[in-house]
């Protein structure tokens, strides 16, 4: 009875810590790091003697509904000033495409990288790998400390286009004092931060002139009519355009959502039933009644479908 209740016991615990992920941080990867086994970045070459706020303990790599969160754990306290420059780069492959990636060391593997360089003051920076090399980006990502030996780089996932694809998103952090030493993790390749294990099914109806619906400020063109994607559980912004023009005297006007809510701008939680929603439009027409014999009525402007109007003249 009692192995009985430990096994209940064991199970209960295993669906808590995964209704956890699920709704907290659905995915995330972590890697643990060797200590002391620092080097030359660009060479290869070991360098023993090398701060330990460089030599990275460990790194966790956490997705949300709408933040890419990396925390990058080291052996020593990490210093918010510094003489030198010191970096911490996060360094990803967005759409997992090796054909696109820079092919240099110690930054290939990747097609992005974020920088955190403590200097003065500390910075974060974007860039961006093109045919003829790399360029910056602007970027709303920030960095924070969050002990005496972690930092961290919090990306919106708009900014760097994360949807349901990839399914495996490659990453590798590198850190580096300058001109002096660094270190790898993972000390060689990438490793894989897998998404959407957990993602639920979402159908939005719109009607077939409406262009696209933008979710976090990603925008997804319909196909006949629909929306269909992928989303893992988490909060949501939702936009639809508030009007759209057909012709210079036809337009549609946003009315609400099937589920009552009025506002084309939404925020949305998605839960584990995913989510089935049409956005509800009216078709309007431009009305503009003339007579030579005096005013007419209705008064010019826009009337919506379906709505009966009595013309009339009052001559002059």
């Amino acid at each position: 009875m009692k192995k009985l209740f430990l096994i209940l016991l064991g199970i209960m615990f295993y669906f808590s810590l995964l209704k956890y992920s699920v709704n907290g941080y659905p995915y995330q990867c972590s890697i643990n790091d060797l200590a002391n086994d620092t080097l030359n970045i660009y060479t290869g070459a070991p360098v023993l003697e090398c701060p330990g706020y460089i030599d990275i303990i460990s790194v966790n790599v956490i997705e949300d509904a709408n933040y890419l969160t990396i925390k990058i754990s080291v052996k020593d306290t990490i210093s918010e000033s510094s003489e030198s420059n010191i970096y911490y780069y996060f360094l990803l492959d967005r759409d997992n495409d090796p054909k696109n990636n820079c092919n240099d060391p110690p930054f290939n593997f990747c097609d992005t990288f974020y920088t955190i360089r403590i200097k003065n003051t500390v910075t974060v920076s974007k860039s961006i790998w093109n045919p003829w090399g790399w360029s910056d980006e602007s970027t709303n990502a920030k960095s924070i400390f969050e002990s005496s030996n972690t930092i961290s780089i919090k990306i919106p996932k708009n900014e760097i286009g994360l949807n349901s694809n990839p399914k495996e998103l490659p990453w590798r952090v590198i850190t580096e004092i300058e001109y002096m030493c660094g270190d790898f993790a993972p000390n060689s390749g990438t490793a894989i931060l897998k998404r959407y294990f957990y993602e639920k099914n979402i159908v939005i109806t719109i009607p077939v002139e409406v262009p696209a619906i933008y979710i976090d400020g990603i925008e997804y063109k319909p196909s006949n009519g629909k929306v269909e994607i992928s989303l893992a559980p988490g909060e949501y912004e939702f936009f639809v355009p508030q009007e759209i023009p057909i012709s210079k005297h036809v337009k549609l006007i946003f009315i609400e959502w099937s589920d009552g809510v009025k506002d084309n701008r939404r925020r949305v939680k998605i839960t584990e039933e995913g989510l089935n929603v049409t956005c509800i439009y009216e078709k309007y027409f431009y009305v503009k009644v003339y007579s030579p014999i005096g005013n007419t009525t209705p008064p010019e402007g826009w009337y919506p479908e379906d709505e009966k109007l009595t013309i009339g003249v009052v001559e002059n």
